[in-house]
């Protein structure tokens, strides 16, 4: 079964963005890719939005 553009884009995603590309080996990385792919496969629907959460704080330093 061929993977949507959806499932490739989110797993693109976590892969950069939670670090987990940086964090595993070459053979890790590619065991997680694609137990993270056959996950989505069973539970993601073809296309789906992800909602952010985005926090922002504004610091001042103290005089």
């Amino acid at each position: 079964m061929g993977k949507s553009n959806c499932e490739r884009i989110w797993n693109g995603r976590m892969k950069a963005c939670r670090g987990v590309g940086a964090s595993l080996s070459k053979e890790k990385l590619k065991e997680w890719e694609s137990e993270h792919l056959k996950m989505l496969s069973e539970i993601a629907p073809e296309e789906f939005d992800i909602k952010h959460y985005a926090a922002l704080v504004e610091l001042q330093a103290w005089k």
